[in-house]
């Protein structure tokens, strides 16, 4: 559960990741919040998130999250780029 107290202003939900070029996050929701820069991924089970944990990746001025036709994740900041999650 996230909160005003924690420094979140306003949540942006994301996609459940099927890029298979990612196996460590198959299967997770990712979703941060526009004033918090930490990205963050979820397993979500009958409408409950379980799981939860920071991905080790910061986005400043998070706006959204798209997915193309193969399942990449791309990740758009209002401060200029977009970024593509990729494994490492």
């Amino acid at each position: 559960q996230r909160s005003h107290e924690d420094g979140w202003c306003a949540i942006i939900g994301g996609h459940v990741v099927r890029d298979p070029e990612l196996p460590s996050l198959a299967g997770r929701y990712l979703y941060g919040d526009n004033c918090a820069k930490e990205l963050r991924s979820a397993r979500v089970f009958k409408r409950r998130a379980e799981n939860d944990r920071e991905l080790g990746l910061d986005v400043r001025g998070l706006s959204s999250f798209a997915e193309d036709n193969q399942g990449h994740i791309y990740i758009p900041s209002l401060t200029g780029p977009v970024y593509r999650l990729v494994q490492r």
